[in-house]
């Protein structure tokens, strides 16, 4: 790939490419590199106006036996999504937790998560964490730096887990949990979940506007180091690792997702 701008030309190899992410609407792009990215697998991210994620490519087959993958989902039932669901709730709290840790913030309270988290673990851990990260006064969802700064992360992280799943010929739409009419990335939204407080990380952090370092930074969060089952891997990868036990999990009722630990 060969990057064009301010007089100069850096030449990237491909194969060292996890994410490309076009963030300036005046930037251009031949048609032959995006169909080099798709095939390599490369998670391609285009934002709109505001320069924050809007779109990604991702391609019509994502493997050779789409049409049996959806089959195989169709035939998920509900108690084997809550199952499912209760582990990706335990596991994102967990990793909160240890972001806490981390910034060297003790936890009080402990919640046990339900199948199907039927009594809102996630909701009510969630008030907490982001009260200790961010204050009081924080709240997610509203005009401010720090939640234009989540998202942003947040939507590099699900960018990414879409191609994962699309590029093992996965439905996007069909989730375990996540299961609204209107979204497209149900399933991707299920299983990065655990995964955010790597972005969560790097805002707590900064205290800024979000411009072209802060945005760099955010997308380098796939490339953190955390443990998965025991083997220290780059983020990306464990999120590959995680999304195929999930599966297994999903198919086979005495299989189980492994242990990951996020900042080990």
């Amino acid at each position: 790939m060969i990057c064009e701008g301010g007089g100069k030309a850096t030449k990237i190899f491909i194969g060292d490419i996890s994410s490309v992410i076009f963030q300036s609407q005046r930037s251009s792009v031949s048609l032959g590199l995006l169909d080099r990215l798709v095939h390599a697998g490369i998670n391609v991210v285009f934002c709109d106006r505001r320069m924050f994620p809007y779109s990604m490519l991702v391609p019509f087959a994502g493997s050779g036996d789409s049409a049996g993958k959806l089959r195989e989902q169709l035939l998920w039932t509900d108690r084997d999504c809550d199952r499912v669901w209760k582990k990706i709730v335990s596991d994102k709290i967990s990793s909160q937790t240890r972001l806490l840790g981390y910034f060297g913030i003790s936890v009080v309270p402990e919640y046990q998560v339900a199948d199907g988290d039927a009594e809102n673990a996630e909701g009510n851990f969630a008030r907490y964490y982001f009260s200790k990260l961010f204050g009081t006064t924080f709240r997610r969802h509203i005009a401010d730096d720090v939640n234009g700064a989540l998202d942003y992360g947040y939507t590099v992280l699900l960018s990414h887990m879409a191609r994962i799943i699309s590029s093992r010929g996965y439905s996007l739409q069909l989730g375990v949990h996540h299961r609204g009419a209107r979204n497209n990335f149900n399933l991707a939204c299920d299983v990065m979940e655990p995964f955010r407080p790597l972005t969560d990380r790097i805002v707590c952090a900064r205290s800024r506007p979000l411009d072209r370092e802060y945005k760099l930074a955010l997308a380098d969060a796939l490339n953190c180091r955390v443990e998965y089952k025991g083997e220290k891997c780059p983020a990306g990868y464990a999120m590959q690792m995680y999304f195929a036990d999930m599966i297994s999990m999903l198919c086979d009722r005495t299989a189980e997702v492994g242990e990951l630990k996020l900042f080990a």
